[in-house]
């Protein structure tokens, strides 16, 4: 009996041991570094005075790898020969050639995001390495931050350049290349160190092309109202705008196929187009107003090429312009597309029902037979009718006034519609719903002023789109409190923008560098509005001096 208990004790052991041997765990290999390289040592060392060497030997705490060197990599002041960079494993060499430095100056090696770890590349931010061919090295600092000016927001990778006051003029930020520099990170923070008592001109640059100079045509570009001395300025704050350029120019055409063309400015256009031949003029449809920088032309029964008159109202001028039309065999040979104004299926409130074209559309041939409007009422479709319209050659508005928050189906048979080149439509239907204002909201926005200004209070949506707003002055004997009431608010969630409209234009102005005008300040409440159907929410905003971070 003992011996038949020991084996069963025995087998319930082994299997118990087995059971847990069988149970396998995934191995994670441990928490993701996400630490950038740090620097372990230097040679010669960080800072030093008197340099000398030919080489420069940094040994960091883990494999590295450099990236986009080339772009990321600046010397200040310039060397003739760019410095041989180097890896092997944890360590980077620079070579250069002694005899290029100059006299009792201080050197900068500034890195900016090229110096990475080799598993995860995490990159070691704005590093530089700094020395001194004399006997002291330069020591004052400088901080500050960089903001987008048309919402406070901070701004990453801002390229912060100094210029020495006594060796540049007011063109050196489009030609030459800063005498110090850094970068901005996610916060919109920046330092500057090892920096000499001297008088500097500050600007911040959205280098996109990566040459170290201000493009206005790309870039956007923050400055001060005056230059910094050191040590007495040790503090910064730029507020970063995109300039508007002060001539309107063409900067390209596209004609995608027969019939459209694309005139793309480089800013949002003030101007009137007409064909330059006057007997052209009936065959030549163009858009009044610009889509951001692009006017649409629609053009039939001219081939190879259409000139045409630019009068620009902001100077006065005139030019021509000569596009390159595309071959008549690239005409549509079906019905190009349509599409109606009911994004998301909705048609929004007191918003007329329209249909839009991308070619030029036969206006006198429309077979509304060939139409039907209905919505549905208590389970029952109704007939609603017609008004049609032409607004242009492109846009057909096919009624108004419908009733609030019913199902509506729009179709077209084939053949209701043709365009300039005698191609029909093919059937289609449209389903959509009308809005109703008790779908919408109301924000009332009670704001305590302290300053006797213009201004201009915007609700963006979380795409900072601004969908509503409203303008108000305020004057000396007036109270600092003032009520604004948005309604018919479709719901979602708010941000509020309060500009300080100086000029009284009733719109945020941008800023331009070489007048010295900064953009119009803006204020932008901490806090998000919800704003919900069929509802009235109230909210409370001391508006204070314009937002520093």
């Amino acid at each position: 009996m003992l011996r038949y208990l020991f084996c069963i004790i025995t087998a319930l052991l082994f299997s118990l041991l087995f059971h847990n041997c069988a149970q396998m765990s995934p191995l994670t290999g441990g928490a993701r570094d996400k630490q950038p390289p740090q620097l372990v040592s230097a040679q010669p060392p960080l800072s030093s005075t008197g340099f000398t060497s030919s080489a420069i030997v940094l040994k960091f705490d883990e494999y590295i790898q450099l990236k986009d060197v080339n772009t990321n990599l600046v010397v200040l002041p310039k060397l003739k020969t760019l410095p041989e960079v180097e890896v092997n494993g944890k360590t980077l060499k620079i070579s250069l050639d002694p005899a290029e430095l100059k006299k009792n100056t201080t050197y900068r090696f500034f890195f900016g995001k090229a110096i990475v770890d080799m598993n995860e590349g995490n990159a070691l931010t704005n590093f530089e390495y700094t020395f001194s061919t004399g006997n002291f090295i330069d020591s004052l600092k400088l901080n500050g931050n960089v903001a987008n000016a048309l919402n406070n927001e901070a701004l990453d990778n801002m390229l912060i350049a100094l210029y020495e006051d006594s060796l540049s003029n007011d063109s050196s930020v489009f030609k030459d290349v800063p005498n110090y520099i850094t970068k901005s990170n996610a916060s919109g923070k920046f330092s500057l160190s090892h920096l000499p008592a001297k008088r500097f001109r500050a600007y911040a640059i959205d280098d996109v092309n990566k040459n170290l100079t201000y493009d206005p045509d790309g870039e956007r570009i923050g400055f001060l109202d005056k230059n910094i001395s050191l040590p007495e300025d040790s503090s910064l704050y730029f507020s970063v705008f995109k300039e508007i350029s002060s001539k309107t120019y063409v900067r390209k055409t596209v004609s995608p196929y027969y019939g459209h063309s694309m005139i793309i400015f480089n800013k949002k256009p003030n101007v009137a187009l007409k064909a330059y031949y006057p007997e052209q003029e009936a065959f030549v449809a163009i858009q009044s107003r610009a889509i951001g920088d692009t006017l649409l032309l629609y053009y039939k029964s001219i081939e190879d090429s259409l000139k045409l008159i630019l009068n620009y109202a902001e100077d006065g001028k005139k030019d021509t312009l000569l596009i390159s039309l595309a071959k008549k065999s690239l005409k549509k040979k079906r019905f190009a597309f349509m599409r109606a104004n009911t994004p998301g299926n909705t048609l929004y409130l007191n918003t007329a029902l329209t249909l839009s074209f991308i070619t030029w559309m036969d206006t006198t041939r429309l077979d509304l037979t060939k139409f039907s409007l209905r919505y549905k009422e208590d389970s029952l479709w109704k007939n609603h009718p017609f008004n049609p319209r032409w607004l242009s050659v492109r846009e057909l508005q096919l009624a108004d006034g419908l009733p609030e928050g019913k199902d509506f189906e729009l179709k077209l048979d084939t053949a209701a519609l043709l365009d300039a080149f005698s191609n029909a439509n093919d059937s289609v239907k449209f389903q959509f719903k009308t809005q109703s204002r008790n779908e919408l909201g109301k924000a009332v926005l009670k704001l305590q002023l302290f300053k006797k200004e213009q201004y201009l209070v915007q609700l963006l949506s979380e795409r900072q789109d601004v969908i509503k707003e409203q303008s108000f002055f305020l004057s000396l004997s007036s109270s600092n409190n003032r009520s604004i009431e948005f309604t018919d608010v479709p719901p979602g969630v708010y941000k509020v923008r309060i500009v300080y409209d100086f000029n009284k234009n009733e719109k945020w102005d941008t800023g331009s560098l070489l007048k010295k005008k900064q953009a119009e300040p803006v204020f932008m409440h901490s806090k998000t509005i919800k704003v919900l159907s069929d509802w009235e929410i109230e909210e409370e905003i001391q508006v204070k001096e314009e937002n520093r971070f």
